[in-house]
């Protein structure tokens, strides 16, 4: 329990809840990483891509629930952030503090890389999520 709240950032870090956001247009041609986006595109932004910057986040590829800075964007930064975002963090923290305190031998029931995600442009989420617990 004591280390729910490092592995809720952690999560959102990782796979965040909506990731992009609403469209947005290109008022000019601009230039981005040798890319061209013409005047008039629709343009969205994939926050999952900005939660693993290796220049903000050491090993941004790894789920590292003890990571110490979390400057993640899950929801959102500055004037656009989500006004319910402690509510949705609180929520996560409650949910899996309970759960581990009530099944603290809960475990996978299957290797890690055999779990089955269902892999989209914007969100990649489980399936499911087989697991296990008691001795």
């Amino acid at each position: 329990p004591d280390a729910v709240s490092g592995f809720v950032n952690e999560l959102l870090r990782v796979n965040p809840i909506g990731d992009g956001g609403p469209l947005r247009i290109s008022l000019e041609e601009v230039e981005i990483a040798g890319t061209v986006i013409p005047k008039r595109s629709a343009v969205m932004a994939a926050v999952a891509s900005a939660n693993r910057d290796a220049q903000v986040f050491e090993d941004g590829e790894e789920f590292r629930p003890d990571r110490e800075h979390n400057p993640h964007l899950a929801f959102g930064h500055g004037i656009h952030h989500c006004l319910g975002k402690h509510l949705g963090r609180m929520e996560m923290e409650i949910a899996l503090t309970g759960l581990v305190s009530r099944l603290p031998e809960l475990r996978l029931a299957v290797a890690e890389a055999e779990l089955p995600w269902h892999v989209g442009e914007i969100n990649h989420t489980l399936t499911s999520l087989p697991v296990a617990w008691g001795a």
